[in-house]
């Protein structure tokens, strides 16, 4: 570790080698986490030891975090090395990035700890967050609403703002409104803006279903469909699920890090800032604790939220013969392991023709619900099994899919608040039929939310916006309708509705902003990316003209 002396500033240098996801100290091997308090390291301009001062080891910890966090996003957004960035609401802490080499393969990122303007011993770091404001938003969507999924006539009101603003202090959001009313607050005034040229502001989007950790392609199969195969019988020559498993089986989990996040950095580019992570392509207990694993790895070192869920999609090669046996290894040592070391927050079963029966996923599912997981179930995708009904049955977050679904079933979803996650990319990649029922389960009062299913096999895109459109043009949702089912019902499909999935006061400021005037733009004209400028708890993520925040 080196310490460059600048008045009464220190810049600790710490570096990342190229396609690792840990921080390392410039010329030794210990990550930056690890340091004790206090600090002494070599000054750059001389040999004697530099001592920085932080006030209490609390505060250090929430620094490690912050540093991690915003490295990442700056490595997925770097700038010149000559370009100071914008301080980050934090406390004495303020980032430069360089795009220069340090040793062999090294890219650096200096923080600076201006030791004046740290918060005393016992001050909270939030006490130092500055704020930004977002100004000139020509539809500022808020999606102010009742608490809880949104469902009938509430799925179509965004909660409108025209020419409104929203006001930033450090990772929350403090007040939104007409931009009037938002500039005679005194808390705006002192406030860094950002001017979204009259463009559409909207809450990040929440991908609430995605299969996004895998390790190449299947494009062979996909042109085998082209040609006549279908789903099942390319499942039943080896490849679908099988094949992605033998992948991930022969790879490392540093490189699945490295996967997911390169991964996470185009979903954030078409505006998601929330994104659910299925394993299920591990199959063997030993092979999902990894996927699992390196999913917490993505996640420490991503800025966006991750939501990891242990997904029992097929039975492991080895226990083909065994199934019973296979199940017993799910519930008696997978489950309870994932949880004691909390590797994930949800539980899923594909439940379907030629997977998991009705009687094998309510007996998996009773065994996470009792281990504490959320339920989730791949639910009548290819086939009617009754997944759906059991789901609801089991309080699940969300029944997902729903291809097959009939009407008779959707009572029951929605007397017990089971949200109905749509996929629609699937149906369109994989050309295999109807489109779910969105218009009938809206009519039915189910709630509704919207995801893209991002995978290898069946829907490879993490486009949002064109899920929304698909969504529009298919499935007969209205524009609003789809924006609702993409954010704040995508939030409680996942658990975290009181904190991302609309923009209101002391939520996340997860916002997105669209390079369109009109809400309604963003699914009419499909296939293309309108996002504009992505902001991750008030941090700027991606944009994407570089000018835009000069």
């Amino acid at each position: 570790m080196k310490i460059r002396e600048r008045k009464d500033s220190l810049y600790i240098v710490f570096c990342q080698a190229r396609g690792t996801s840990r921080s390392h100290y410039a010329g030794c091997d210990a990550p930056f986490s690890s340091l004790a308090n206090p600090f002494y390291y070599q000054s750059i301009q001389g040999e004697t030891s530099v001592p920085v001062t932080i006030p209490t080891r609390a505060l250090w910890s929430e620094i490690v975090t912050d540093v991690a966090k915003k490295e990442t996003a700056l490595h997925a957004n770097p700038r010149p090395s000559s370009e100071r960035l914008p301080e980050f609401g934090f406390a004495g802490l303020s980032y430069v990035h360089r795009l220069d080499r340090i040793g062999q393969g090294l890219y650096g990122t200096f923080a600076q700890i201006d030791e004046k303007r740290l918060p005393a011993k016992g001050q909270s770091v939030s006490a130092g967050q500055k704020r930004l404001l977002v100004i000139n938003c020509g539809q500022l969507l808020t999606l102010k609403g009742p608490r809880g999924p949104r469902r009938g006539a509430e799925m179509r009101e965004l909660g409108l703002i025209r020419k409104g603003a929203l006001l930033i202090k450090g990772e929350r959001i403090e007040q939104v409104g007409p931009q009037d009313q938002i500039f005679r607050s005194p808390l705006a005034r002192a406030a860094r803006q950002v001017d979204a040229g009259g463009k559409v502001v909207l809450p990040g989007f929440v991908d609430s279903h995605t299969h996004a950790l895998f390790t190449a392609s299947r494009v062979d199969e996909y042109e085998a469909r082209i040609r006549g195969a279908t789903y099942s019988q390319i499942a039943s020559a080896g490849g679908g699920i099988q094949a992605s498993a033998k992948q991930i089986r022969h790879a490392g989990e540093r490189g699945l890090v490295r996967r997911l996040l390169d991964a996470l950095r185009l979903f954030v580019e078409y505006g998601t800032t929330t994104v659910e992570i299925k394993s299920g392509y591990g199959l063997d207990p030993s092979q999902e604790l990894k996927m699992l694993r390196a999913i917490r790895g993505a996640a420490q070192a991503s800025p966006l939220d991750l939501v990891p869920t242990l997904l029992i999609h097929d039975v492991a090669a080895r226990y083909r013969s065994r199934r019973t046996a296979y199940l017993r290894a799910v519930i008696d040592r997978l489950i309870p392991q994932v949880r004691r070391a909390r590797l994930a927050e949800c539980f899923d079963v594909f439940c379907d023709r030629g997977y998991f029966s009705i009687a094998e996923t309510r007996a998996l599912l009773t065994a996470a619900a009792q281990a504490g997981f959320r339920l989730k179930i791949h639910a009548e995708q290819l086939a009617r099994s009754g997944a759906a009904r059991m789901a609801s049955d089991l309080c699940a977050l969300s029944a997902d899919h729903l291809d097959h679904l009939r009407d008779a079933d959707m009572p029951r979803l929605r007397r017990h608040g089971t949200i109905a996650t749509l996929l629609p990319g699937s149906v369109l990649h994989l050309a295999s039929g109807p489109f779910p029922p969105a218009r009938r389960l809206l009519e039915a009062g189910v709630p509704v939310a919207l995801a893209s299913n991002y995978n290898p096999g069946s829907s490879p895109t993490v486009n949002m916006q064109m899920i929304l459109s698909l969504a529009c043009s298919q499935m007969r949702m209205t524009p609003a309708e789809a924006v609702t089912a993409a954010t704040i019902n995508g939030s409680y499909a996942l658990g975290r509705g009181h904190l991302v999935g609309s923009l209101e006061p002391g939520k996340q400021a997860d916002v997105t902003i669209m390079d369109v005037e009109d809400y309604r733009e963003i699914p009419y004209y499909f296939g293309m990316n309108h996002c504009l400028a992505v902001l991750k708890k008030g941090q700027v993520l991606y944009t994407k003209d570089k000018s835009w925040l000069e």
